[in-house]
């Protein structure tokens, strides 16, 4: 509400907004050698809400690096290709009792003043599946995602790894939040015994 989108249509029980931002950054680096850096970024977003019982949301990152600056070859290649497109994009099933997410984004777990003490955000969004439940002033979520890493075998394949986490969050009054979390990561296989909800992780690791 606070500043007009691209498109913003909605009727009786559907929504749907649109926005898109270009950015242009530039770097200028002297001294022995001169350097110029320019950035270009693409933002684009979209969401929409139906029904109340359905809603999706997607947030694509495109940017473009040119740069006379050289790029060390041992550095990752990722790192030296100039184009770079990251996305996160979930939908949200709304339940009577729940709402069940699924799809790429970050998770923000546990207050902290200069950062969280759970899981943070700040490391890279993941693909998951999100169930939290809210009852009264009670919340517990549960979390089953695949991460991604560039670790390999002995072979040289990636190794596949996972995550399992659960929250169990109270706030018995305004400014109090009282949190038990447990993240489980495993790698290769997916674990059936992680994927319950509601079973303590040490359990499963014994």
């Amino acid at each position: 509400n606070k500043y007009k989108h691209v498109i913003d249509w909605s009727d009786k029980n559907k929504s749907v907004m649109v926005d898109m931002g270009l950015r242009q950054d530039a770097t200028i680096k002297t001294g022995d050698e001169n350097d110029r850096i320019f950035n270009t970024f693409l933002d684009f977003e979209f969401k929409g809400d139906i029904k109340d019982s359905f809603f999706f949301y997607s947030n694509i990152r495109n940017s473009y690096e040119n740069s006379t600056e050289p790029r060390p070859i041992w550095k990752p290649y990722a790192s030296r290709y100039p184009y770079r497109s990251i996305s996160d994009s979930y939908i949200v099933f709304r339940l009577p009792w729940s709402d069940l997410q699924f799809g790429k984004d970050a998770v923000l777990w546990g207050p902290g003043y200069h950062g969280v003490v759970g899981l943070s955000a700040i490391d890279p969004s993941f693909s998951a599946l999100k169930l939290p439940i809210k009852i009264w002033k009670i919340k517990f979520t549960s979390i089953v995602g695949s991460l991604r890493d560039n670790i390999r075998d002995d072979k040289g394949f990636i190794i596949k790894k996972y995550i399992s986490a659960h929250r169990f969050e109270v706030n018995p009054y305004p400014g109090i939040c009282i949190g038990w979390q447990e993240a489980y990561v495993y790698a290769r296989d997916i674990s059936l015994d992680a994927l319950n909800p509601i079973i303590p992780y040490q359990t499963v690791e014994d």
